[in-house]
């Protein structure tokens, strides 16, 4: 992904729309979001599985925040 933003003036040319751009490119950013996006969920369900069930969250403020 680094390579597709950070790589001086030839991403200004790129986004200029005076070259094409190779349909296998865009393939290869599409199915790198796509893994990013899928990742990210997994891990959003794995941390909300993690959450402290409501019975054990504690029902006292902790000290300095009263």
């Amino acid at each position: 992904m680094h390579g597709y933003v950070h790589h001086g003036y030839q991403s200004l040319i790129r986004r200029s729309g005076t070259i094409d751009i190779p349909p296998g490119e865009v393939v290869d950013l599409l199915g790198f979001i796509t893994s990013m996006a899928l990742h990210a969920s997994l891990e959003t369900v794995e941390l909300a599985g993690k959450r402290v069930p409501e019975s054990e969250v504690a029902t006292r403020r902790p000290p300095g925040f009263e």
